[in-house]
Formats: C-alpha cells, sequence, structure tokens
C-alpha cells in the first residue's frame, strides 16, 4: 500500500494537489477523469477553483474487474498502483472517519462521461473500493461523482442542462411544441465540453458534485427491480434465459457484488430481465441527498449491462447487432451499388445512423460483413473488393479501410426485400430517422451467418447452417411438414462435420483432413473451422523444436512444406515411417496428434427476441419456427401495404384519366383562369388530393390566416400530380393510355389479392436460390480458373526445367522438343487471368528484324561451320556466351556471281510438307534457265541473298513474288518497295517490283529431327504470328560500347530473300 508523503514524484500525468499528504489532506479530493481529454477539461475548470485542494489523475480505459482478476493481475496493474499511491492507501486497513485523515486525499471523484461506458467505469471504481475497503465507503463524502451534462437546451441567453436522456425527452414532451425556438446540443463525451463551459462547470459545484451515501444503510426495495414477468412461449424449445428467483430485497453490498462477481451469473441474468421500462437515475433530485450504491446499480448501472448485451448479442430476426444494422441501413439509403471505400463509408454510417462510437470499430464490422473465406459469413452482404483478410489468418490479414472498396451484394436486397422497408419500425436520434429496431429478411440471417457474442450475464455463439437446408424447411412449414434436423454448415469447408452420440444434444465433432500418401509422408488438405493455417503452422513449427527438458529425445516431424493458397490448404508433412505409424496407433490417430478435430455446440443459442428479451434456443429448429411464425405475419402485412399502394394508384390513374378527357373535351378549362377558381373547381368536381404524411404539418402559434395559407398550398399540392402534366400530356392519345395502364392495375389488385402471402414468400425464396446459383457458378468458375493456372504453371515450371538440366548435359545438340515447350509456355501465359502476370515466356521474345543490307550482286552460299544449338527458353549468362561463340563459328563466303532463279524459301508456319517439295521443285524448274547453286552439307543452314535490283527472269520473278495464304495478311504492313533502277524497269514482267519482304532462314531437314518436329515451330514461334511485331533496329554499328553483344535472329514464313547473318558482324 502507499504511505502519507506531501510530494510524490514518478507518476506520469499526475497533476498533485497542493496540500495533499499535508495537515489538510482530508480537504483534498482527487478527480480520477476518463482520459487525457477528460483531464484537459478538469484543468481548465481547476482555474476556478484552485489546485490547492484539488489533484487531477487520468485513467487509461477501463479500470481492472479486481474482483476477478488474480493477485498477480493485481500488483500488476499500473492504474490500480498509482490510484493507491496517489491516495496513500494500505491494504487490509479499515478506515473510518478518523484513520481517514492518514490518507493524501480525503475525497475521491470519479469524472468520466455521462453515457453507457462512463457509467461502466464509475462502477469498476466503485467495485475496487469496496473489494479492498468497503469502510471507506461507509465515510461520508469520500466517494463522489462529477456530472457533466449530457444535453443542453438554449434559447436567447437562457440554458437549460440534462443530465439523462429521459429526462430531457420529459421536458420535451412538457414544453408542448417539441421544444420549438431552443438551440438543442448533444454531448457525446466530455471531450465536446468547452475550456469556458469547464469553468462554468466548476463555478457552479453544488449542481455538478454529487455524492455517494453510506453503504450500511443502502437497502434496495422491491420496486426497484420490479418489471412485467415474463410470458413463457408454447414453443418448450424456447425458455427465458435465466431461471434464478427474482431478485426482491437486496442491500447495497449484495449488488455490487452481483454485478461483478462471476459466481452470480445467473442472478445478473434475473436482474436484467427484471429491468422496469424507462428506468433511468434522476439527477435532479441526488444533487441534495446523494445517490445510493443501490440506486446507482439498479438505475444507472443497468443501463450500460442493457446497452452491452445489445451490443453483443444478436436478434433472432435479422442476425444483427446494431453496429451492422447501422452499415446496412446506410448501405440501403445510400442505395451502394457502386463501389466505395471502406473508410468513407464508415463516416457516411456515422453521419446517418447517429453511430456515436470510434469509427476504427465501425471499419471493423463492415469489413466483417463483407468476408467470405471459410469460417466467415455463408451469405457476405457486402462485395469484398480488396483483401479483406483470408483464411490464412482468419481476417487479421485484411488491408487497411483507406484501400479496399465495398458495396451491396446483389443478393443483399434480394434477402432483405424492398416492399418491407415501409412497414419496419424506424428509431429516431434526435429527430433524425435512424435505422429499424430489426429487419425482416426473408430467411433466418442469424442462421446463415452465425454469431458470436460476449455481453453482461450472457453470452451466445450460433453457428452457421446452409441457407439452401434452410429454405427447403421453410416450404415445409408452409406445405404443414415436419422440418429435417439441421446441422452446422460452412461454405467451403471440406471436412466433417458429425453429431456426436452419446452428448449432450446439439455436440458436434469436426475433422480437417489427412491423409498418409505413402509411408513417410502426410498431406494436411483441411483444419478445423476457425482454425486459421497461420496458426497452425506455428503449431507445425513447434514440433519440429526439440522439448528444452528432454532435448535428446527425436522430432515428431522431420520437416513441412506449404502449397496452400488464400482459400486452400495444403501441408505435406515429412516424419520416419515408425513416428507415423505410432501416429497412427495413438488416440484419435493422426487427427488426435495432428488437433485436427473440433467441437461445435449449439447449446448456447442466447438471442434477443422482438419484444426485447433475452431468450435462449435449444435448436436451430426452434430459431427457425420462432422466425417462421413472425415473418409469416409480416408477409399479411406486406401484402395488405402492397395492396394498398396498388389501389392508391388505381384512383391516381383514374382521377388523370378523367382530368385528361374532361379538359380535351373542353368541359374543364385550365387556361387563363385564376389559381384559386381551379381548385375550387376540381373539388366540386370530386377530385382526390394525394399528398405526403410528412408534409401534412402545422405550426399552433401560426395565425389563422397563415392556416388558411398553408391550407391552399396543401391542396395545390394535392393536385399537383394533375395540374403538373405537361401540355403533351392533354390528349386523346394519353386518355387512353392512362385507361389502359388503369385496367393493367386493376388486373395487379385481383392477382395480388389471389396470391397468399406463404406464395409471396415463395417467390422469394426463388428469387434468392437463383441469387446463390449465380453466386456459386461464378465462385466456381474463379476455382476453376485458379486450377487451371495452377496445373499450366506447375507443367511450365516442369518443362523449364527439364530444358535447364538438357542445355547443361548438350548444350551442342538441337533438341526439338525443348522448343516445343518454349511454344506451350507462351500460349499458357495468354490464359493464366488474374492468377500470373501477363508476360511472354523467355522463348516468345523475338530479337530485332535484321537490317536490310545494300544491294549487291548475289553471293553464292558457302558451306559453313555446323551450328552448335542455342536453348531459347533461358537466357542466362551461360548461353549468351554460347551465342557469342556460335557467331565466332558461323562463316559465311560470297557466292559466285552467276545469275539465277530465286528458290522458293521453306514455310515452316503455313506449309506442309507436301508444299515444301512442291516449292523445292519449282525452283529447280526454274534454276535451269539461271544460274546454279551448291547444296549444303547436311546439319547445315542455307544462307541465300539476292539483291533486289538485280534482273530476274519474268517466271520467276512473277513465282518469288507471288505470296502464299498466309503472307497476304503480313503483306499490309511489310515496308515500302524501293525503286527500281532504270534497267530494271524496262522489263516488262517486272513493271513494279514488290515490296522487299523479310528474310527467311532456309534450314536443311536432313538433319536427325524430322519434318513433322520442325512444323511444329522448332524456332520457338507461334504458327500464327503475323509479324505484326517487327522493328528495324540500329545499324550495327550503333551497338558498339555494350558490355554484351545480342545475337540476333531475323526470320519470317513469307520472305523470298534468304538471310546474309549479317547481324553476326
Amino acid at each position: 500500500g502507499g504511505t502519507k508523503k506531501s510530494k510524490l514524484t514518478g507518476i506520469s500525468k499526475l497533476d498533485d494537489a497542493n496540500f495533499a499528504g499535508t495537515a489538510k489532506s482530508k480537504d483534498c479530493t482527487l478527480i480520477i477523469t476518463e482520459g487525457d481529454s477528460a483531464k484537459s477539461l478538469a484543468m481548465s475548470g481547476l482555474s476556478v477553483v484552485g489546485r490547492d485542494y484539488y489533484g487531477v489523475f487520468p485513467l487509461k480505459g477501463k479500470p481492472l474487474n479486481v474482483r476477478e482478476a488474480s493477485h498477480k493481475q493485481i500488483i500488476g496493474n499500473d492504474e490500480i498502483k498509482n490510484v493507491v499511491e496517489i491516495m496513500g492507501l494500505k491494504f487490509g486497513t479499515k478506515y473510518d472517519e478518523t484513520n481517514v485523515k492518514s490518507l493524501r486525499y480525503g475525497h475521491l471523484m470519479i469524472m468520466a462521461d455521462q453515457d453507457h461506458d462512463g457509467s461502466h467505469i464509475k462502477g469498476l471504481v466503485i467495485n475496487f473500493i469496496h473489494h479492498f475497503w468497503p469502510s471507506l465507503l461507509d465515510v461520508p463524502g469520500f466517494l463522489q461523482q462529477f456530472i457533466t451534462p449530457i444535453v443542453k437546451a438554449t434559447k436567447k441567453k437562457k440554458s437549460k442542462t440534462f443530465f439523462t436522456i429521459p429526462e430531457y425527452e420529459n421536458w420535451k414532451e412538457s414544453t408542448g411544441n417539441d421544444a420549438k425556438g431552443f438551440n438543442i446540443k448533444y454531448y457525446k463525451g466530455l471531450g465536446t465540453s468547452t475550456s469556458a463551459e469547464a469553468k462554468e462547470y466548476f463555478s457552479n459545484l453544488d449542481l455538478h458534485e454529487v455524492h455517494f451515501r453510506d453503504l450500511t444503510s443502502d437497502v434496495a426495495t422491491p420496486d426497484e427491480v420490479r418489471s412485467d414477468e415474463f410470458d413463457s412461449d408454447d414453443n418448450m424449445d424456447i425458455e427465458p434465459s435465466s431461471t434464478a428467483a427474482p431478485l426482491k430485497q437486496v442491500s447495497g453490498n449484495e449488488l455490487i457484488e452481483m454485478a461483478f462477481s462471476k459466481k452470480h451469473v445467473e442472478s445478473r441474468k434475473t436482474w436484467l430481465n427484471n429491468m422496469a421500462k424507462d428506468t433511468y437515475l434522476n439527477y435532479s433530485n441526488a444533487q441534495k441527498d446523494g445517490v445510493k450504491f443501490s440506486e446507482f446499480i439498479n438505475k444507472e448501472l443497468i443501463l450500460f449491462s442493457q446497452a452491452d448485451n445489445q451490443r453483443s448479442i444478436p436478434h433472432i430476426m435479422d442476425g444483427f447487432k446494431p453496429s451492422q444494422r447501422k452499415v446496412l441501413f446506410s448501405c440501403f439509403k445510400r442505395k451502394l451499388k457502386a463501389e466505395i471505400k471502406v473508410a468513407q463509408l464508415a463516416g457516411y454510417v456515422s453521419e446517418h445512423s447517429a453511430y456515436h462510437h470510434g469509427e476504427a470499430s465501425l471499419n471493423g464490422t463492415i469489413v466483417n460483413m463483407a468476408q467470405n473465406f471459410c469460417g466467415s459469413n455463408n451469405i457476405n452482404l457486402l462485395t469484398p473488393s480488396g483483401q479483406f483478410g483470408t483464411r490464412r489468418m482468419g481476417g487479421k490479414d485484411a488491408a487497411s479501410p483507406r484501400y479496399i472498396f465495398t458495396k451491396l451484394e446483389n443478393i443483399t436486397r434480394k434477402i432483405f426485400h424492398p416492399d418491407d422497408d415501409a412497414l419496419l419500425s424506424y428509431l429516431n436520434d434526435d429527430g433524425l430517422s435512424i435505422e429499424p429496431e430489426f429487419y425482416m429478411p426473408v430467411i433466418p440471417m442469424a442462421l446463415v451467418n452465425g454469431s458470436d457474442g460476449i455481453g453482461t450475464g450472457w453470452s451466445s455463439s450460433v453457428p452457421n447452417f446452409d441457407p439452401r437446408i434452410i429454405i427447403e424447411n421453410i416450404r415445409r412449414l408452409i406445405n404443414g411438414e415436419d422440418m429435417e434436423k439441421m446441422s452446422p454448415h460452412y461454405h467451403g469447408f471440406t471436412g466433417e462435420v458429425v453429431e456426436e452420440t452419446g452428448k449432450k444434444a446439439g455436440s458436434y465433432s469436426v475433422k480437417g483432413r489427412i491423409e498418409r500418401t505413402n509411408d513417410t509422408t502426410l498431406l494436411i488438405t483441411e483444419l478445423p473451422i476457425k482454425k486459421w493455417t497461420q496458426d497452425y503452422k506455428v503449431f507445425l513449427e513447434g514440433l519440429l523444436t526439440k522439448d528444452d527438458k528432454n532435448k535428446s529425445a527425436e522430432l515428431d516431424i522431420k520437416d513441412f512444406k506449404e502449397n496452400h493458397t488464400d482459400t486452400t490448404v495444403s501441408f505435406t508433412i515429412t516424419a520416419t515411417k515408425e513416428k507415423i505409424d505410432s501416429f497412427e496407433k495413438g488416440k484419435d490417430g493422426l487427427y488426435g496428434k495432428f488437433k485436427l478435430g473440433g467441437s461445435i455446440s449449439t447449446s448456447n443459442m442466447n438471442l434477443f427476441d422482438d419484444r426485447g428479451r433475452i431468450i435462449k434456443y435449444s435448436s436451430p429448429e426452434s430459431i427457425l419456427q420462432t422466425f417462421y411464425d413472425l415473418r409469416l405475419d409480416f408477409y399479411c402485412k406486406r401484402k395488405e401495404h402492397l395492396l394498398k399502394i396498388l389501389r392508391r394508384e388505381m384512383r391516381m390513374l383514374s382521377n388523370k384519366a378523367r382530368f385528361v378527357e374532361e379538359v380535351c373535351s373542353g368541359d374543364l378549362v385550365v387556361s387563363n383562369r385564376k389559381r384559386a377558381d381551379i381548385l375550387a373547381d376540381l373539388q366540386e368536381r370530386g377530385y382526390e388530393t394525394f399528398t405526403k404524411d410528412d408534409d401534412n404539418k402545422s405550426d399552433g402559434d401560426e395565425s389563422d390566416e397563415e392556416d388558411e395559407n398553408v391550407s391552399d398550398a396543401e391542396l395545390a399540392k394535392g393536385y399537383d400530380y394533375l395540374l403538373g402534366m405537361k401540355i403533351w400530356s392533354l390528349t386523346y392519345e394519353k386518355a387512353e393510355q392512362l385507361r389502359r395502364e388503369l385496367e393493367e392495375k386493376k388486373q395487379a389488385v385481383k392477382d395480388l389479392e389471389a396470391t397468399a402471402p406463404s406464395a409471396i414468400w415463395e417467390n422469394d425464396l426463388d428469387d434468392i436460390l437463383d441469387a446463390l446459383d449465380e453466386r456459386e457458378i461464378a465462385m466456381e468458375a474463379a476455382e476453376k480458373e485458379e486450377r487451371k493456372a495452377q496445373s499450366k504453371n506447375k507443367k511450365r515450371q516442369a518443362k523449364k526445367a527439364a530444358s535447364k538440366k538438357k542445355g547443361k548435359k548438350k548444350k551442342d545438340e538441337w533438341n526439338s522438343s525443348d522448343e516445343d515447350s518454349s511454344e506451350e509456355e507462351a500460349s499458357d501465359s495468354d490464359s493464366e487471368g488474374a492468377f500470373a502476370p501477363k508476360k511472354k515466356a523467355p522463348a516468345r521474345k523475338r530479337a530485332p528484324y535484321a537490317r536490310k543490307p545494300a544491294a549487291k550482286s548475289n553471293p553464292k552460299p558457302k558451306a559453313s561451320t555446323p551450328v552448335e544449338k542455342v536453348d531459347l527458353a533461358d537466357e542466362s549468362d551461360e548461353e549468351l556466351d554460347l551465342m557469342a561463340r556460335m557467331k565466332q563459328k558461323l562463316h559465311v563466303s560470297p557466292a559466285p556471281k552467276k545469275k539465277a532463279p530465286v528458290p522458293a524459301p521453306l514455310d515452316i508456319g503455313e506449309d506442309d510438307d507436301d508444299e515444301v517439295e512442291s516449292k523445292s521443285s519449282s525452283t529447280s524448274s526454274a534454276a535451269s534457265k539461271g544460274r546454279k547453286r551448291s547444296s549444303p552439307r547436311q546439319g547445315e543452314i542455307e544462307v541465300l541473298d539476292v539483291d533486289d535490283n538485280e534482273e530476274v527472269p519474268a517466271a520467276a520473278a512473277t513465282k518469288a513474288s507471288r505470296p502464299t495464304a498466309g503472307a497476304k495478311k503480313a503483306a499490309k504492313k511489310a515496308p515500302a518497295a524501293k525503286k527500281a533502277p532504270a534497267a530494271a524497269a524496262k522489263k516488262p514482267a517486272a513493271k513494279k517490283k514488290p515490296a522487299p519482304k523479310k528474310k527467311k532462314m532456309v534450314v536443311d531437314l536432313s538433319d536427325s529431327d524430322s519434318e513433322d518436329d520442325f512444323n511444329e515451330s522448332k524456332l520457338g514461334f507461334d504458327e500464327d504470328d503475323d509479324g505484326s511485331e517487327d522493328f528495324a533496329p540500329p545499324p550495327p554499328r550503333a551497338r558498339s560500347g555494350r558490355s554484351r553483344r545480342q545475337v540476333n535472329y531475323a526470320m519470317d514464313e513469307e520472305s523470298d530473300e534468304d538471310s546474309d547473318f549479317s547481324d553476326f558482324e
């Protein structure tokens, strides 16, 4: 404990009173505040009363509940230690009015917000003092509270403050005009008050300082804990969540212990169920006589407990907690069909639904409503556009709300039907219409998405269930059949959920998936529900760590590998055969050893019902039965509402049709008449007025003349649907159209009258099933595409590895399979979609086409040295060096300047083998009229070059210029033809020289590779490539100075010229 010191040091944020710890300490007051902002308010107020007798110390959050904490927790809590030292308290000491003078402060004042959380902080401080020094609560005036306004009404220079919302509501009602003329300001916390207002508070301490009365004489009367008795339902599966006897007459001591002790859970449930309606603590009476501890517990702290349960326990109808309901209400109000940042949506929700808590919590609520990974929602109501979390970390890996977007899912409005909106009971917050008490979805979302929550006295845990099975059971109830038993179901879970026999009803065992693939390998492909991948990885890492107590023991596993994605699980574990054999023989086998088992229970399904009571439901069928009864009755209300709307539209159409007909016939004149005369004429003819209910308002303070003006305005507004019609509508055709529409409305009314409410429900169920089908088709398509991409990636990696291996073993050999794999890799990249970057495989990178050399006489090709094989699938430094060596080996000698026709090139991409032979024979025939060429040796590449400006026989020129079928397309993008010399222009067969075509590499097929292999695009280029990506590089001399010289290959299927290997020079 602490000791009485006149000066304390080392306690951060303490502003000590000047007389604390002195002879005047009994008159000093320590103000403990709710956070730093509240301390700033107190410090502003101390400028009025001075610092001699008042000290201030801020608390960090809510104090510890010492009644349920361990000794280690208590002595390790900085807040408790600081308060004890500042006050000079000693544990085990019994204080009275005499020895209280030994304390550094004679009074302890609590300064917290006037909201429910502020009441909880007051209660925790009371619990702290009562647990260790209960006698201090009998010392007159020792414990006090500083109350601040929660509402302030100002009119001109007069103001009135209210410390509770019910006080303000009662006053507003008493004014008779809804407090018109007053400026109303709500104080959401102490931080809302200004420094000037703080000085005003401390200038009127008698109004704001309230002391607690002594504890010994404090006894609660029966009327303080009365309420309506619980009405039991006929359904035996539903029971009130408390079975303890109602509290009658209890002391303040008992109430404090009941409110904060775990031993009195059932008593707290009864206490909350017995809460009277409109309960609140009236501080206007307490300011004089003080507050009894029993009054504070029964009339203020109970409101926090009730609010805590409402924030934590969902409703049976929509399965929502208030924050979720506010989010959905705001999305509906905004008609959120376009994506919006989560952070922006949180701000919109705060503004339009009066959310009074931190937006960080609201951001988390929005993210949770959009999550769709296994273990989260079976039906996410918001779209997760961005990283909203995965099963890897259970959603904790979600991105910042500033970076992710969301909108309403298409299925959301199928579940929360717009036709129900007008029938809901909406709440009101200071004149602002906010979310309803609860929504009426078509299916019970409390079962679809489940929930978990811990409140005061209650907790709730409802598993997820299959929406399709729920819909089937609703249809059975509609048809008067018995429901089928429902078991927990989580979308995407591939393990087992089995009801346990011989145990308490509603107990289910959950198993992941593990299999032994061989003697030393295990494969885990599923984890129990809500066991996240990252957590399980930590567990497996623990199996790889030796125990400190027995470091010589053999490890359970040797290693594990991870191959899972954000949606799937895949752990491959290796261990010795003996170890795996022992695991299988152990308790629960492999599932027990690797903790792949779990449990789900339906024994704690506590939900708020439509009357605001917390009810415990013993089975999901009992929840569905309660939902069915309420929802079917609501469908009856919806049918009546829709009929009312249709009949209203019928009357409006009838009036409009009659109006148009009378104007067209001249029976009713509306032009060149006074407004009042027209309105009177319409009234006399019996035309109905149609106005909105919220437009029918009048102020009681206005004069009779003003009332008449308002009445005239309302009358004109009521006839606006007639007088506001466009002139073009005043035709006989429009009247006939209106009559047709009227008949359609009449038929719609007849159809709806003949439709049973249950039939309307079944139509809505069909719409949900259609939406579920669409979602599942989209998900399956995405999963299929992912598997396809994974398969292609594995195949590509395997081929790449094989290519590298072959390249190292046989660098000097040509391997056609490597080139084939390069082509396949290139084609695979086109279908990877969003699963891999769309980039071409290395083999698909085409070198720039070689520049066309200056026209020369045709050189005779000379047999060249055999070319070493280059693997185009890899661009490593080793292979670039290989290309350089190949360049040195290549040597081309000029051919004799003997004229000869140009042989037709081998078309690799388009022509088959027969066509190649045909072209070869044609070329041989034409060559008889000109020069002959020498044949290259087997295994060598024949290189031909033709001078563009050389004279060529007409027949050969015509044949050589005739493009193949595949070349016509590429010819469109060929470079412009050069002008021929004058001598060439005289030739009649070559009046216009065609555009020079790209060079082509002609390969002798006498190599060991077959012609079929070569036709499979041996060089790694696509058959359908039309050469659209060709471009001309700078001249070779412009490349000097580069660290590595690049080897360029130029090839085109339709070229009638041969490469001269100029790129290697």
